[in-house]
């Protein structure tokens, strides 16, 4: 792809010159040929020559033409959406052309725009848009990008984006943000929902959860946000895809009468501990049979979901050899229970340093993480759980928030919109708990 240019014109706009456009050169061979012809009929006059090259002109001008709709109606999966893509990119370039316009170059003779394309992937769109000397600023060129998205196409919206490896390029995932990528569970039932590889836990219709790159996953959701249901259907997920489940709340609800859980703090660490001597068990047999991680052994997945942690730590806080005990294990079950199967899913309702986990057992605790409700919205919790990002204030639904997995596409290494799973025959009283 060349980057373009647009020349000043007399009312001081910028045009793109229409000896560019090969289909303009075409009709200008068929209108040199068409008028040889005429020529040759009323005058008698004889211009055979600049027919012949005329034809020949057209011919590969259509070829060429002929061979760029084929190969884009190909990569986009339809002629329709090949041309939808080229909408969206001359959108997107005439947005850059106008900021550029306004904020920067306004008495240039001429501008020159970035090259770009946009291609349909499945449900998405990628975007990419060269990188021309200044272009640095990634959040103003996402604005662009947004704002040029109109009419038709405003159900779409950059859902992620980024810098190329190679440092050449933007990077930009669109997607139909209007269009609710949940499931709905009938019947009570989530068999739909279970996956064939009892690594990967399903989500969401465009989020898939790969337990193996990321063992640990956080939950962090207000009461009446939907934190209960997604348990619910996590749970039941997990089960019927052959995990070992044990459950921990101080609030020692069903779930952890269901899941051999625990509910006195003493016991909920004594327990984490004999899982830490597991998770060591494992590691040595795993170092023993030379493989890299518990799958090459068949090794069964194991959940170890801790609820309710503000509870915990606000118990722990009165007794402190329990509360260093909770912190070394926990640590150091984040830390090397990766390797051997054993999963930390960590659920609180806030997200802050008092309500969750100890700043040493955070560096996994990161790189999965969904954020419901009120937690969604509220800035202490996001920058405690995913620092860096400035999103705007919204008011998020039940079964509403962000979610931010690393290893589950670009599209989901930053917060992104989220939406539980919804168990259609409970209606709204899914989130009375």
């Amino acid at each position: 792809m060349m980057p373009r240019y647009y020349f000043r014109n007399r009312a001081g706009y910028y045009d793109y010159p229409l000896y560019n456009y090969p289909l303009v050169w075409l009709v200008v061979c068929l209108g040199v040929a068409g008028l040889c012809v005429l020529i040759k009929r009323f005058l008698g006059l004889d211009f055979g020559y600049f027919q012949a090259v005329s034809l020949i002109g057209a011919g590969v001008l259509s070829a060429y033409l002929i061979y760029q709709v084929v190969a884009g109606s190909r990569k986009n999966g339809s002629f329709l959406k090949y041309i939808s893509a080229l909408t969206i990119a001359d959108n997107v370039r005439q947005s850059l052309l106008n900021t550029m316009n306004v904020n920067r170059m306004k008495d240039s003779p001429f501008l020159e725009v970035p090259p770009i394309e946009a291609v349909y992937r499945n449900e998405q769109i990628n975007l990419t848009v060269g990188k021309l000397a200044g272009m640095y600023e990634l959040d103003k060129i996402t604005q662009d990008v947004n704002s040029s998205l109109r009419g038709i196409y405003k159900r779409f919206a950059v859902v992620s984006s980024a810098v190329s490896v190679d440092g050449s390029d933007f990077d930009f995932i669109l997607e139909d943000v209007l269009k609710s990528q949940r499931f709905v569970v009938k019947n009570n039932d989530v068999s739909s929902f279970v996956s064939s590889n009892p690594h990967e836990i399903k989500l969401a219709k465009n989020l898939i959860w790969n337990t193996v790159k990321t063992p640990m996953l956080s939950v962090i959701g207000r009461t009446r946000s939907g934190k209960t249901v997604f348990s619910k259907y996590l749970l039941e997920v997990m089960q019927k895809q052959g995990w070992k489940i044990c459950y921990y709340s101080t609030k020692g609800d069903t779930y952890t009468r269901q899941f051999q859980g625990e509910s006195d703090p003493q016991r909920i660490i004594e327990s984490l501990e004999k899982w830490l001597e597991v998770v060591k068990a494992r590691n040595r047999k795993i170092a023993d049979a030379g493989a890299t991680d518990y799958t090459a052994l068949n090794l069964k997945d194991v959940a170890l979901v801790i609820d309710e942690i503000g509870m915990l730590n606000g118990q722990l806080s009165m007794n402190k050899d329990l509360k260093k005990r909770w912190e070394a294990v926990i640590t150091a079950l984040t830390g090397v229970g990766a390797s051997s199967g054993v999963h930390i899913i960590a659920m609180s309702q806030r997200g802050t340093k008092d309500f969750f986990l100890p700043s040493s057992a955070l560096t996994n605790a990161r790189d999965a993480v969904i954020m419901l409700g009120l937690a969604a919205d509220s800035g202490d919790d996001r920058r405690f759980l995913i620092p860096g990002y400035e999103i705007d204030h919204r008011a998020y639904g039940q079964g509403q928030g962000l979610a931010m997995f690393v290893t589950s596409g670009k599209r989901w290494e930053q917060p992104n919109f989220y939406e539980t799973p919804y168990f259609e025959e409970f209606g709204e009283d899914n989130y009375e708990a």
